[in-house]
């Protein structure tokens, strides 16, 4: 079985100095059985609005998630210049 969730997340671009600008990412969390989807929305809840890039955000969730038994995190984000990007954390990067 695998089981896959999917969330909204925000961050703030922190290549862009002198203004906020929010990069806007679908969260893609999978994993090998049932969890309370409610302990997932916290973890990236308390994660967002952050100022980090794509990669390091994705590591961090993937890294809090973890003990929760996902295998991994993947982050599909729209940044400040209308770019598309994916990144994957875990499952040996899927």
């Amino acid at each position: 079985m695998q089981v896959q969730h999917k969330f909204m997340i925000h961050a703030i671009c922190p290549f862009i100095e002198h203004r906020r600008v929010w990069d806007y990412y679908d969260c893609i969390v999978r994993l090998n059985r049932v969890v309370d989807v409610h302990q997932i929305e916290a973890v990236i809840s308390d994660h967002a609005g952050v100022a980090l890039s794509q990669e390091s955000l994705c590591q961090l969730l993937h890294e809090k998630l973890r003990p929760m038994g996902i295998d991994s995190v993947e982050l599909l984000g729209r940044h400040s210049a209308n770019s598309r990007t994916v990144v994957v954390c875990g499952a040996e990067n899927v």
